[in-house]
Order: C-alpha cells, then structure tokens, then sequence
C-alpha cells in the first residue's frame, strides 16, 4: 500500500529510519534520471560521510577483554554514509547536476551543517547546477534570501541563474511537486515526480 498522506510522510522523517528512507530516495532518483539522459550523461551516487562517536544513539561504548590484563578501547568514531546524485557527462566524466537530499544530522548537528554549507558555497561558485530536497520539517533550513514560511522545500538553483533560484514551498498537507533537473544550457531537462518516488520507496520498504 502507498503512503497514506497525500505529500511528505511525516513518520519518515524520525532519525531511527531516515537512512533507509534516504538511501531508497538516492536511488529512485538516480533510477529515474538513467533513462532520460542517457546516453551523454549518468547518474552517480557519490557517498558522504557524517562521523559520530561511539556512544551516541543506540550504539555503547564498550571494554575489549585480553588475556591477563583489561584495556580499554578508545571512543571509537563510527560514520553514517548517505549518498547524493551527481549527473556526470560519459565523455569528459564532467559533474554538472548535484542532488542533495537534507538529513537530520546535517541539519541539526553543528559540524555537520557546517561542512554541508562549505560544500553548498563551493557549488555556487563552480558551474555546477544545484538541487536541494529538503523533506524534513526539524533543523535548520538553508538560510536561501526571501523564502517563505513552510514544512517542505526543494531549491534548484541554476549556476548561470545565481544569485536567484527556483524554489518550491511545501506545506504538510501538499502533494511534493515534480521539478526540472537542469542540465547544460539548450539540453532537454529531465524531471522528477517526487511524489512518485516516495511511494515506490514506500512501497518497496514495506513501510
């Protein structure tokens, strides 16, 4: 059965399964762009990682046990990997499109957020088009100039576009909009059903 809410499902967002749902977003989006620009472009997963330390969350920091003596193991860094989209040329392996899907931790976690928004700041200055899907309502959103007030949002900023950016407020209770996914100036741009994804991945998980 699909998600019963007609946009965003709320219970998704809880950190506990926010990963699964992330990476089954990843790679709908990815599955979906594949066909449609093929062949002079395709879709990567590029992986980053978000450390934490051992301890936090469900996970315990524990004693290692040796032949006639006790040693304690250090704080032992654990990562979290969650996967954005790149759309990279065949030919010259060029990264033109970046598609990010927010996450709890660089939302909420200061390190984090901050190295996302060193990431942000060198694709604006590089020319490289830039979608951001923010489908949760916790943390702090991306601080974008005159966005209004809402639960939802996806930003699709243009490099040759910038400073401006097309934005999509979404409400609780709104159907996730389909959005263009640049590519260079004059090429066909393909688009994304988010709704249509969150329900295959809905459905595929067995939520």
């Amino acid at each position: 059965m699909s998600s019963p809410f007609p946009g965003m499902n709320p219970y998704l967002e809880h950190p506990n399964g926010w990963a699964g749902f992330h990476l089954g977003m990843a790679v709908a989006l990815s599955d979906e762009l594949t066909p449609q620009i093929a062949p002079l472009w395709y879709a990567e997963l590029v992986p980053t990682e978000y450390p934490f330390p051992a301890g936090s969350g469900e996970r315990l920091q524990r004693q290692l046990e040796r032949i006639g003596e006790r040693v304690r193991i250090p704080a032992r860094v654990e990562a979290l990997r969650l996967p954005s989209v790149q759309i990279k040329s065949v030919d010259a392996d060029e990264t033109m499109t970046t598609i990010e899907l927010r996450n709890p931790w660089n939302k909420s976690i200061p390190t984090h957020r901050d190295a996302c928004q060193r990431k942000w700041q060198r694709f604006m200055e590089a020319r490289v088009h830039f979608v951001e899907i923010d489908l949760l309502r916790g943390g702090q959103r991306t601080p974008w100039g005159h966005a209004p007030q809402c639960e939802y949002a996806v930003t699709v900023s243009r490099w040759e576009a910038r400073p401006t950016a097309d934005y999509w407020p979404i409400r609780l209770r709104e159907r996730l909009p389909i959005i263009p996914v640049p590519l260079r100036e004059g090429e066909p741009e393909p688009t994304l059903d988010l709704q249509s994804l969150l329900h295959r991945v809905y459905d595929a998980a067995g939520y």
